[in-house]
């Protein structure tokens, strides 16, 4: 190999960025929703992440309810119910948000590239 980098940072690039001249330096930004390598993740349209914040958004109601509200807890066995559900949806939502955060879905390089051709329609 003629460049100066090692074979197994060589191998993950395209021959479009081969060609384009040696990887930038550790110093260059990445843009947003990509991760290091080039590839293209969901980002804020991950499914994950449209729950999540339902799920903390109806919990952040449902903790105002029970800390607010009546807690009628004569009808839950002495628990304010409001309050307990509402706490375990603001965390499931926050759980739902940090996975879509640390484990981003990877879009596949040959859909993240553009749409294809159009089919004909049927008929």
């Amino acid at each position: 190999m003629s460049t100066s980098q090692p074979p197994h940072e060589s191998a993950g690039r395209s021959r479009a960025q081969s060609a384009a001249g040696p990887a930038a330096g550790p110093s260059s930004a990445v843009p947003a929703g990509r991760p290091s390598g080039g590839r293209r993740t969901a980002g804020a349209l991950d499914i994950r992440n449209l729950i999540g914040l339902l799920l903390a958004v109806y919990g952040v109601i449902l903790t105002a309810a029970g800390l607010f509200g009546d807690p009628e807890t004569d009808k839950t066995a002495g628990v304010n119910a409001n309050l307990w559900g509402g706490v375990v949806l603001v965390l499931a939502g926050l759980v739902f948000m940090a996975w879509a955060r640390l484990r981003p879905v990877v879009v596949p390089q040959d859909l993240a590239a553009g749409p294809r051709e159009q089919l004909p329609p049927a008929g």
